[in-house]
């Protein structure tokens, strides 16, 4: 779940971990589509 920014209460599925950069690529369905979204690991949390 993205807890952060414009795409916040957003479920997303993680497709990219960058640990030298502290950021991940989160595909998020817009529209129907998947979407890649880059956000730091602070912006996102599991589902519960």
């Amino acid at each position: 779940m993205i807890k952060d920014g414009s795409f916040a209460g957003l479920p997303g599925t993680i497709s990219e971990i960058k640990p030298e950069s502290g950021k991940l690529t989160v595909l998020v369905s817009l529209f129907e589509r998947e979407t890649p979204v880059e956000l730091g690991f602070d912006q996102v949390g599991a589902l519960n």
